[in-house]
């Protein structure tokens, strides 16, 4: 590693070491949030538990605290409101736990818990919070998942952002058809009929495994005629970036986008249809003698390949070479040494994705 991709790294590790404990740590000091007013950004690094004003009773069926900080809300009037929580950044990839509670701050018995969620993942989320009393202060804890250091935006809003919990996911499944076609893959599916006149369009979201947060492929309008009847049979396409297993979910999304319905959770593994793609050499020497064939790439330098062959009688040596394809490496400098007479022959092969095959583009003796 050169000393600038060094420097870089530990700037950018010290600078999420460094960062300050947030001003709303204590219940005190807690942000109020408005309806509509931009995202707070905020993180939980550094941050510490107010155990004096923490009921631990009250939640010790939901959350654990570690890190938590506090904001507040008071609704202007009685319609549904979403706490959206987005873009987080996890070290440990875990995400934060909400807790919204009705009572005055650090006035422990007082405490009445309108919800409690640990996400347990970085996805954009929202919690729907219905039937709160106008003018009534709401108090909001956010924490670390099981400690965890992330930074998050938190917001107030009259619209959902991002998916929906999964606990206010409903379940209804329909024919799904997921078919991959070197990496293109293309995802047909029906709407269910008990949810004609109830779904507004489809999100369609994608991850790979060992990823924390799905990727939102496509949102598509559910689609209806003067008559009232929609659209049954929907297609999207999605590119891969790379060989692995992904997982494909399919939402059916109401008018107001305050609910969703799983329609499909679909599981496949991409990889590379090219099971054994030989880089064949001659063996120009006669038999019996003794003959080394070394391979390297040619672009890096790495060996990748050494064959000893005593009282070699092989003809031909035929390699697979797929493995090397599939970590970008075209380029090979194969040596044939024959260690009796001393004799080498150095060759540069190159394959061609094109055509699918390799050639020889030079020989030295």
């Amino acid at each position: 590693m050169n000393a600038s991709v060094s420097f870089c790294l530990a700037f950018l590790f010290s600078s999420i070491v460094l960062q300050a404990q947030v001003s709303n740590n204590n219940i005190s000091s807690l942000i109020k949030l408005e309806l509509h007013a931009p995202p707070f950004a905020s993180h939980t690094q550094h941050n510490t538990v107010e155990w004096n004003c923490i009921n631990k009773k009250l939640t010790e069926k939901c959350l654990v605290y570690h890190n938590d900080q506090w904001f507040s809300f008071s609704p202007k009037d009685d319609k549904t409101v979403y706490l959206n929580v987005g873009k987080q950044v996890c070290k440990n990839k875990y995400g934060v736990q909400v807790l919204v509670l009705r009572g005055n701050p650090c006035e422990k018995l007082s405490y009445e818990l309108i919800h409690c969620e640990s996400f347990t993942n970085q996805s954009d989320t929202f919690i729907a919070l219905k039937n709160l009393n106008v003018n009534e202060t709401y108090l909001i804890n956010i924490d670390g998942f099981l400690g965890d250091l992330c930074s998050f935006e938190i917001a107030i809003s009259d619209k959902p952002e991002g998916l929906p919990i999964a606990s206010k996911i409903k379940y209804v499944n329909t024919q799904v058809k997921i078919e991959n076609h070197q990496g293109i893959v293309e995802i047909r599916w029906s709407l269910p009929e008990l949810l004609q006149d109830s779904v507004a369009s489809f999100e369609i979201v994608r991850m790979k495994t060992g990823d924390k947060r799905p990727t939102e492929i496509k949102r598509v309008s559910a689609l209806g005629n003067a008559a009232g009847t929609y659209q049954s049979q929907y297609v999207v396409n999605d590119s891969l970036p790379e060989f692995g297993r992904y997982q494909y979910k399919i939402y059916a999304v109401s008018p107001e986008e305050n609910q969703f319905w799983l329609l499909a959770d679909e599981q496949f593994y991409y990889k590379d249809e090219r099971e054994f793609i030989p880089l064949i050499i001659s063996n120009v020497f006669k038999d019996k003698d003794h003959v080394t064939l070394t391979i390297y790439d040619e672009t890096s330098g790495k060996l990748l390949k050494y064959n000893n062959c005593v009282r070699c009688i092989e003809k031909k040596f035929i390699i697979n070479a797929t493995s090397w394809l599939q970590q970008d490496s075209y380029r090979f400098k194969v040596i044939i040494a024959n260690q009796d007479s001393g004799l080498v022959k150095e060759e540069l092969w190159i394959y061609d994705s094109h055509s699918g095959s390799f050639s020889r583009s030079q020989q030295k003796k």
